[in-house]
């Protein structure tokens, strides 16, 4: 399968990476969903957050990034800018899903975070 990737977030996406992010750097006791997760906990919290969250809002809009040159040749990035507002339909993952979320605003999302990509802001909602 060639190497690809996502241009729109989606729940899962979003969740899974973040959960492989906090257990590859976590002592294994804290490990989310919980201790002893295994190697399919980063896909369960993601179907998960495909089953608990719904968009309600969104705006998005494409965007292209020249970040290299190489070989004469730009490279891009593909990805999208905007806001999208969720809403959590259990109260069960809440715990998990902040403690996710927190990292994500500290880390980001995604490929290239190196080099400022996957940048967000998490912010509650009433």
């Amino acid at each position: 399968i060639p190497s690809m990737h996502k241009l729109l977030p989606s729940p899962s996406y979003i969740f899974s990476y973040l959960a492989r992010l906090w257990n590859r750097n976590v002592d294994p006791r804290v490990a989310v969903p919980k201790p002893g997760g295994g190697e399919w906990a980063a896909y369960k919290i993601g179907r998960v957050a495909d089953l608990t969250l719904v968009e309600i809002n969104y705006e998005l809009k494409p965007v292209t990034v020249i970040y290299d040159k190489k070989d004469g040749r730009f490279r891009e990035v593909r990805g999208t800018i905007g806001w999208i507002h969720y809403k959590l339909l259990h109260p069960k993952p809440k715990p998990v899903f902040a403690k996710l979320l927190a990292l994500a605003n500290y880390m980001g999302v995604g490929r290239s975070r190196g080099i400022g990509m996957g940048q967000v802001r998490v912010e509650p909602l009433d």
